[in-house]
């Protein structure tokens, strides 16, 4: 449950790290989010002429709300993401480029963490890191 808050806890925070537990399952928080609205926003429309009913979907100001809220905590967790693997969270950049920067964000959201103390912070698995130095990093 702690995985599912803490974007939601750390809104707009773009220090420390995330596992990649915490990232992933922000995505499916949004999967779900995002196939849900479309599942209500499918209306249907009777056709006179044809004596048919349709199923129709318009882009909706639902589709545009739920991107308003989920578009900091998705940076903010993917540049921690991005620190966790010990790169710079600037590289969350690379997804503005259409289809190879979302293949190629999607490599480096995959790839392991540094299980050591880096620039960003300790490791957030490590039970030997200092309390002080995890306050600091997660506060």
């Amino acid at each position: 449950m702690e995985l599912l808050l803490r974007p939601w806890r750390h809104y707009a925070d773009f220090w420390g790290r995330s596992r990649r537990g915490e990232y992933w399952l922000f995505v499916l928080q949004l999967i779900v989010f995002d196939i849900i609205i479309s599942i209500l926003d499918v209306r249907p429309i009777f056709d006179p002429r044809t004596g048919v009913w349709n199923l129709t979907q318009s882009p909706s100001a639902l589709i545009n709300l739920l991107g308003l809220v989920f578009i900091i905590p998705g940076i903010a967790v993917g540049v921690r993401r991005l620190h966790d693997a010990g790169l710079t969270g600037w590289l969350i950049l690379i997804s503005l480029v259409p289809l190879l920067g979302w293949l190629i964000m999607l490599v480096l959201t995959l790839l392991p963490p540094n299980n050591s103390t880096n620039a960003y912070g300790p490791d957030p698995r490590d039970p030997s890191a200092s309390m002080d130095e995890l306050s600091r990093t997660f506060s």
